[in-house]
């Protein structure tokens, strides 16, 4: 049993159940507590476990880096023709990890909890409404259409918003509550936000869809073995 990790607690005589050395049995009153529990868990397995879930989070983390973090550094060195390309790589980037934050399901609408993520990510989105009115402008515009939205769904009009290069915010509220993005300091507050709290936008065990991985696979016609990029082998 050496390689075992053994954790001991004291438990009531009468009733087994856990309790704590100083206190009667919450469970059935009694203050006779001479019965040791112990739990013994596997340390190899756990070694094992830990192990591949760190190797698995170095491997997204480096995939991350490669697909998005650097080809993003490169269009925004290519000038300000190469803004909306790199808005538009961040913004599902932004919505895994924010639905991720906010314990979404894939199938779950928007709802306020995310807008709250959304606006501690960019406190000029100070508001619900405006938070909202933004992901409506933005994200719906850009990702279905590939341009902004000028209304909702019901036909009310949206605010305005713009993407600039000429100012430093990365998300700024104007007097007349039209939304300004600089889309380079968009990216980069973003691309930063999952670059720290990375196993959050892995979303292990969460259900969200897994990230994607590099495999060798074999096509099923028979043709050679090719290098895939797929979330399944």
């Amino acid at each position: 049993m050496n390689d075992d990790m053994r954790i001991t607690g004291v438990a009531c005589s009468d009733c087994r159940a856990p309790v704590d050395s100083s206190d009667p049995c919450s469970n059935c009153g009694s203050v006779v507590r001479t019965f040791s529990v112990t739990l013994c868990v596997s340390a190899p397995t756990i070694v094992r476990q830990r192990a591949t879930l760190a190797a698995s989070i170095k491997e997204h983390r480096a995939n991350f880096k490669a697909w998005y973090a650097d080809v993003l550094e490169v269009l925004h060195a290519c000038g300000t023709n190469t803004g909306i390309t790199a808005f538009m790589i961040t913004l599902p980037l932004l919505e895994r990890y924010l639905r991720l934050k906010s314990g979404m399901t894939p199938k779950d609408d928007v709802g306020e909890k995310f807008r709250a993520n959304l606006t501690a990510t960019f406190p000029a989105l100070n508001i619900d409404q405006v938070a909202g009115d933004f992901w409506n402008v933005f994200r719906h515009g850009f990702l279905h259409q590939a341009t902004l939205s000028l209304e909702k769904k019901g036909g009310k009009d949206l605010p305005a918003g713009r993407l600039t290069h000429a100012v430093p915010d990365a998300v700024r509220i104007e007097s007349d509550g039209t939304f300004t993005v600089n889309p380079v300091s968009f990216s980069r507050t973003v691309v930063s936000a999952i670059e720290q709290d990375f196993e959050m936008f892995v979303g292990k065990d969460s259900g969200a869809p897994p990230l994607p991985k590099v495999f060798d696979y074999s096509l099923p016609d028979g043709q050679p073995v090719i290098v895939s990029t797929s979330s399944r082998p």
